[in-house]
């Protein structure tokens, strides 16, 4: 069988590349162990903004534009949108972080992410009430996976098995039966076992 791509892993950097692939008319299969990787027992927060000192990270604004643009095109394939709108507050310790949380809010850069409108939270203590971040949300993680893998299950796109690196061809592009022009290795973690990426200075840490 002839492919574009072979996707190595089944995590959020797998299904969000199969559907570029997709939305691109690319052929391609998804090697999946089957088994929860991280991705998949995550707790999907989408949150723009570095809530210890009040800072945001590269591009954090076009980076929540095309993740909304890719799950609205999913949504035309899986009947499903799994992006919940459910904001993210942050408790405030004195009144030093509101103060601080009000300065960075003037900022070009967090002007949009940081509501300057100061909230009492209901069942929890929070003396300095909280300050909630604009554009942040979660993803229903579970409905999210078991639709996609499903889908690309039901187009035969979905290998459930590990991958075996020694059964790469790479003098004639192919694995198993596979004739392939290029491999991607979504493996997260699993790369330092990876025998063309070991060398990569990864460095685990506890999410």
């Amino acid at each position: 069988q002839n492919v574009d791509y072979i996707i190595v892993g089944d995590g959020y950097a797998a299904l969000f590349f199969a559907h570029q692939l997709t939305k691109n008319n690319k052929s391609f299969v998804i090697f999946s162990e089957g088994r929860k990787s991280a991705s998949q027992i995550s707790a999907g927060i989408v949150n723009p903004v570095v809530l210890k000192k009040f800072t945001t990270f590269w591009l954090a604004q076009e980076q929540l534009d095309f993740l909304k643009t890719s799950l609205d095109e999913i949504e035309k394939y899986t009947g499903a949108n799994y992006l919940i709108n459910s904001a993210i507050h942050r408790i405030f310790h004195d009144e030093n972080e509101q103060k601080l949380w009000l300065k960075k809010s003037q900022t070009e850069e967090l002007s949009s992410f940081l509501d300057e409108n100061f909230k009492s939270l209901e069942g929890v203590k929070n003396d300095f009430n909280a300050g909630m971040v604009n554009q942040s949300a979660r993803l229903n993680v579970q409905g999210f996976f078991n639709d996609l893998l499903k889908f690309h299950e039901n187009k035969g796109q979905l290998i459930k098995e590990k991958f075996d690196y020694k059964k790469i061809n790479n003098e004639n592009s192919t694995y198993q039966n596979f004739q392939f022009k290029n491999i991607i290795f979504c493996e997260g973690m699993g790369v330092k076992n990876n025998p063309y990426f070991s060398e990569i200075p990864v460095i685990p840490n506890k999410g």
